[in-house]
């Protein structure tokens, strides 16, 4: 059961583990080429990204949550029964 929750807990923050991974490089990458306007479009351009990837997760773990609910839901009326 331990092993089950940490492997869930692994998977559910990959995706921030890898956006971070990914914005962590553009930045290091590009920012000492940039000028100072290039800095600011970039920024710009990585907070929009980051803003939408944000909603996206949030929308996955309501309909997560959603889904274990109804499984709940179903095992406990069978075992009513």
């Amino acid at each position: 059961m331990d092993s089950e929750l940490r492997y869930e807990n692994a998977l559910k923050f990959t995706p921030i583990w890898l956006e971070a991974f990914v914005i962590f490089s553009i930045v290091w990458t590009f920012s000492p080429i940039l000028s100072d306007s290039g800095k600011k479009e970039l920024d710009a351009r990585l907070r929009a990204k980051y803003e939408s990837a944000r909603t996206d997760f949030g929308l996955y773990q309501r309909e997560k949550k959603r889904k274990v609910q109804e499984k709940n839901k179903e095992k406990s009326a069978s075992l009513s029964k």
